[in-house]
């Protein structure tokens, strides 16, 4: 958990996913390695799971492949601004 609290995976181009079972503390685990990746001066990109999940459902059912292609673009550009 302390690596992950350097950014270090950033720099690595590494993505973080954090799963188990529901009540557990994966938000507040999120939240706080958020937190100090954003004071050792990176910039963050933090939504919930069900967020992107509705986006592309909502999308895909009313065969709007531009919002798919936004939510892709939007993520990429966020990679490779830390690169």
């Amino acid at each position: 958990m302390r690596d992950l609290a350097t950014g270090k995976f950033i720099t690595n181009g590494e993505v973080v996913l954090v799963l188990s079972p529901l009540g557990v503390g994966k938000t507040h685990l999120a939240v706080a390695i958020t937190q100090e990746v954003i004071v050792a001066d990176y910039t963050v990109l933090f939504f919930p799971s069900t967020t992107l999940a509705s986006a592309l459902a909502n999308a895909h059912a009313v065969g709007n492949r531009k919002i798919c292609h936004e939510w892709l673009d939007l993520f990429l550009d966020h990679r490779s601004a830390l690169a």
